[in-house]
Parts: structure tokens; sequence; C-alpha cells
């Protein structure tokens, strides 16, 4: 299980078993695969509400948190071309 918390940018993924806590239905299909924040966590039935998503509830092991990504600066200066 992921550990998901209030404010957190997830992405979510649809399940393959569509049928597992809370039901999944097709009106959901729009959210697979895009990033929201997570607005509510209901810890004792593992469901979290997430922003801009209306009232659907989403397991949390439906969501995959979205880890900040560093970029590498590189020098792109060649010293070998300046006169």
């Amino acid at each position: 299980m992921n550990k998901i918390s209030k404010g957190d940018v997830v992405v979510v993924h649809k399940p393959l078993d569509v049928l597992e806590h809370p039901t999944w239905v097709p009106e959901m299909d729009r959210y697979d695969g895009k990033k929201f924040v997570v607005s509510s966590i209901f810890e004792s039935n593992h469901t979290a509400l997430l922003s801009g998503t209306g009232l659907f509830s989403f397991n949390i092991n439906w969501l995959q948190p979205v880890k900040e990504e560093t970029e590498e600066v590189f020098d792109k200066t060649d010293i070998s071309c300046i006169w």
C-alpha cells in the first residue's frame, strides 16, 4: 500500500479488478493516467478524494505518488571552442 497524504500529487491508475472497493465506474476512465492533488484521505476504508474529480472515491492502491523530479543541469559551454 502506498503512503499517501493530503496535499500529495498522485497519478491515478485504473485497477485490473474494477470491482475492487470502491468500484471503478466507466465515468472514472477520464482520470486514468492523470495527475491530481489529494484533498482528503479516509484511512478506515483506504480511499482518497482528489481535487478536480468531484465526489469520486479512489482506492489508495490506485494512486501512485509523483516524486519531485530533479533535473541535472550541465554546463553546455565547450571550452575547447572558446578562442
